[in-house]
């Protein structure tokens, strides 16, 4: 007697409304016409020409989805054809779905199974530069606010922007931003233009006012209103409101805020997206010493963790204490980039003694400077506090004074502006 296989069979509910399941039935593909249910020799895996309509007899009533899936397979879930030993053959690909040529090309010099790697566009990498600005300029109708003006902010560093009121910070910093379009020049990050990052918002966060704030919003929705904007899930705002301090008034309406709770709030907007870059005008402003402490410390350890930080300020102690690098702008012109310690001039040795006219007569000499501030001071450059002693002790000089003097970034930068920050 021949073997019989057993399949899954569907009875359709429009035949059999009261018995509407899956039954067993005998299979025997000998016994089977041409036609029917099975597979005819030869011919296609479905009984038929492909485009052809199914007819009476041929193919699957069609039923659910799930109840579809099920339909051609053995009861372990195998297909008939894969249980009987024979593999199903690979269909071809038809002519008009043929790869693309462009897919099928490989580009000249490339290694298989090697992907061609994106542009860094931040600058968490090491030496990869954040933000480049170079030779950027700006005019409104006769006046110039920005006038070739070029540095670099580089990654894991505070890059201190000063200069007086109306020298351009703020102007420089919407260039940098796309917010306004320069007459000459880019400025780019990680080498891509702000318009052309991939995601702007995950890449460089910015704080340029204190306003913008819907005055009836929490400020709580206010960050889950720009968390979604940007495509950041929801518990980003939860993290960002502790990190800065935001979660105390979370509740509160954005229109009773005081200034300080309103740059925290500002600040917490531009790190939903995690950015490796930050662009902060005046954070500072509103902020009480306690306040001021905090923001030190906390963009000090942003800045540890990779990120570029460019901030202006007009407290200068502040940035005293803060900033790696500094570039000084006046008139829209720049007049000087580079490390901190590079701004102030050599330390000096203030002394008071009644021997002035012999004391710098003696200690003039090759890299050594000495000014007359009055009649019985000098400011000495040069030369060690203990080395002036010494030769004023060898020659019986008297000293009523002698203190090391530390320049100030204050005094330096009055130096280069002119004029108060």
């Amino acid at each position: 007697m021949a073997h019989r296989r057993w399949e899954l069979a569907h009875v359709h509910p429009r035949h059999h409304p009261d018995h509407a399941h899956r039954a067993l039935r005998p299979v025997d593909a000998a016994l089977r016409p041409p036609g029917a249910h099975g597979h005819p020799a030869g011919g296609d895996p479905r009984g038929r020409a492909r485009g052809q309509a199914a007819g009476p007899g041929q193919g699957h009533p069609r039923g659910p989805p799930r109840q579809r899936a099920a339909q051609g397979r053995h009861v372990d879930g195998r297909h008939r054809r894969q249980a009987a030993g024979v593999r199903p053959a690979r269909r071809a690909r038809p002519a008009h779905r043929a790869r693309p040529a462009h897919r099928r090309r490989r580009r000249a010099g490339a290694q298989p199974g090697r992907r061609r790697r994106r542009p860094a566009q931040t600058g968490r990498s090491g030496g990869v530069t954040a933000v480049e600005v170079r030779g950027l300029g700006k005019t409104y109708g006769p006046v110039a606010a920005v006038t070739d003006l070029s540095f670099d902010v580089p990654p894991g560093e505070v890059t201190a922007f000063l200069g007086p009121n109306g020298a351009g910070k703020t102007t420089t910093m919407r260039m940098v931003l796309g917010l306004v379009a320069p007459d000459t020049g880019s400025a780019t990050i990680g080498g891509v233009r702000y318009a052309a990052l991939r995601r702007p918002a995950a890449t460089v966060g910015a704080v340029l006012d204190t306003s913008g704030f819907h005055p009836d919003h929490t400020a709580g929705a206010h960050l889950r209103v720009y968390a979604r904007m940007g495509g950041f899930p929801r518990h980003r705002t939860e993290e960002v409101m502790d990190l800065t301090g935001v979660t105390p008034f979370a509740g509160r309406p954005t229109r009773g805020l005081s200034t300080g709770m309103r740059q925290r709030l500002h600040l917490a907007t531009a790190l939903l997206g995690d950015p490796s870059v930050l662009l902060l005008d005046e954070p500072a402003n509103g902020l009480d010493p306690e306040g001021n402490a905090w923001l030190r410390g906390f963009l000090r350890e942003l800045a540890a963790q990779g990120r570029a930080v460019l901030v202006s300020s007009h407290v200068l102690s502040e940035v005293e204490q803060l900033a790696d690098r500094v570039v000084v702008i006046r008139e829209g012109r720049l007049a000087v980039a580079g490390p901190m310690t590079g701004l102030y001039a050599a330390p000096g040795v203030l002394i008071r003694t009644p021997g002035a006219d012999g004391l710098s007569a003696l200690l003039s000499g090759d890299g050594v400077t000495v000014e007359r501030t009055a009649t019985d001071t000098l400011l000495v450059h040069g030369l060690p506090a203990d080395r002036i002693a010494a030769e004023a002790s060898s020659h019986g000089i008297l000293l009523h004074e002698i203190t090391p003097v530390r320049p100030t970034l204050e005094q330096a930068y009055l130096d280069l502006t002119g004029g108060p920050a």
